[in-house]
């Protein structure tokens, strides 16, 4: 059994069940491999607004419908303050109420959890945060670059925040430490290989991998084959020079479980609120 057709060829004559074996031990992709065979809808990904600097946008983008809501707490032209981003999550929370049960997954690495490979890790928390977002979203973080663990921790209890992406050098284990699940960015440089992306990525630390171009908010893209290339290994949120216009094109090109843009939905440096509604759309259709 290979294939869709294999499996509604043996329900034809009256199976009730098919064994696949070889097949999911060769595919690129099992979880793939099972949605078609099974013939389970294409679920969209999940879309990241990120940069957001005030509450009126963070409120469009929510309304939306992002799934996660992104904030700068590094230094850069889109840093905001604590108190600016607790307007922003206010912002949110009115457009799109939180259930007053929801709870973000705990973010509890076991040993075992450190001995998992790089794919099965990130599978299981892209489950929990695509669950998580479904039922509380859009998810809040946070981004820093190079902040001390004790820094990090006080903004994401003061916003709060739900997720803190680290975007600098700080390394996979530093994730250990903080009070919220970690997103870790990955630079796209030129000659990095799917292969150099996957051998860097740590188990049990960072519960998210965001591929983003080197530098980040700069408009541009990488090499998107090496994108799917890393999606058959690992999945990722994918970043880098997306827009409404080419958004579509990279998620049927790379299949990501997420996508993520700052610069690509802003006019004159500026949150665009048309922009943002057509990104949304178009990433999602």
């Amino acid at each position: 059994v290979t294939c869709r057709s294999d499996v509604e060829a043996f329900a034809g004559v009256g199976a009730g069940a098919v064994l696949v074996g070889e097949a999911l031990m060769r595919a690129p992709s099992p979880e793939a491999l099972i949605s078609e065979l099974l013939a389970r809808p294409r679920q969209p990904p999940l879309c990241k607004i990120c940069g957001l600097r005030d509450a009126e946008a963070a409120g469009v983008a929510a309304a939306a419908g992002a799934d996660l809501i992104g904030m700068i707490f590094a230094k850069s032209k889109r840093q905001v303050d604590v108190q600016t981003a607790q307007a922003m999550v206010a912002a949110v929370r009115r457009e799109r109420p939180r259930p007053a049960d929801w709870a973000m997954p705990p973010y509890l690495a076991t040993n075992a959890d450190h001995q998992l490979t790089p794919r099965a890790w990130l599978l299981r928390w892209r489950a929990l945060l695509t669950d998580a977002a479904s039922k509380g979203g859009p998810l809040t973080v946070g981004v820093f670059v190079n902040s001390t663990v004790e820094e990090m921790n006080r903004i994401a209890e003061d916003v709060p925040l739900d997720l803190i992406q680290l975007h600098g050098d700080e390394g996979w284990s530093i994730a250990k430490q903080l009070v919220r699940p970690a997103i870790r960015v990955v630079h796209m440089e030129p000659g990095v290989s799917a292969a150099d992306v996957v051998g860097s990525i740590e188990g049990g630390s960072a519960v998210a991998v965001l591929l983003d171009s080197k530098g980040g908010g700069t408009g541009k893209t990488f090499d998107w084959k090496v994108g799917a290339e890393v999606q058959q290994l690992a999945p990722f949120i994918l970043a880098g020079g997306l827009n409404p216009e080419n958004v579509g094109s990279a998620v049927a090109a790379v299949t990501p479980w997420a996508f993520d843009v700052s610069s690509g939905v802003e006019t004159d440096g500026v949150k665009d609120h048309e922009k943002i509604v057509a990104f949304v759309r178009a990433g999602k259709a």
